[in-house]
């Protein structure tokens, strides 16, 4: 509905999926394949040199 009504007014609809969780999120217990682990065993947090964000944990598509 919302897609068919925004083509009435011409407007266009774009969907913006953040592929990430919070450290504490049951899927890096349940699924811990699906991150990235550093050597040490403790789970790799997002980054953008020369940030860190600690309370973001992005999914690994490499595995």
């Amino acid at each position: 509905a919302l897609i068919k009504k925004a083509k009435e007014f011409d407007i266009d609809i774009a969907l913006d999926l953040a592929f990430q969780c919070a450290p504490d999120h049951p899927y890096i217990k349940e699924h811990p394949e699906w991150f990235a682990w550093r050597p040490d065993g403790t789970i790799a947090y997002a980054e953008n040199p020369p940030k860190k964000y600690q309370d973001i944990v992005p999914l690994n598509f490499e595995t």
